[in-house]
């Protein structure tokens, strides 16, 4: 389970995300991307504007997360409020996406 606690910087378009370890990372969230098949994809940056991730949602708000290079990590289902990673095993129940991305992203 990842430990997470979230809570809004100066920008209305930071997340600032705490891990278990006490080092806390700023995540950029940009625009939401339309695709073609109604999905909308978020790119997550860092600090330095570097890609860490993207965000899937599709038509039904379920939501799948990619790292930089579009390997899938997770993904969150709204209707039972959990997120799983990539082997389809529990990582915690509510949104864990930005936090699998944050994770990876500092492997």
């Amino acid at each position: 389970m990842l430990s997470k606690a979230a809570e809004e910087c100066s920008f209305a378009t930071h997340l600032r995300i705490r891990c278990a370890d006490p080092q806390s990372i700023c995540i950029l969230f940009q625009p939401t991307e339309r695709t073609e098949n109604s999905m909308s994809r978020e790119t997550l940056r860092d600090a330095h504007s570097h890609v860490m991730g993207y965000i899937d949602t599709d038509a039904s708000g379920a939501q799948t997360a990619r790292d930089s290079h579009m390997h899938l990590l997770g993904r969150y289902d709204p209707q039972r409020d959990v997120t799983r990673d990539a082997h389809a095993r529990l990582t915690g129940s509510g949104n864990q996406l930005a936090a699998l991305i944050a994770r990876a992203a500092h492997r």
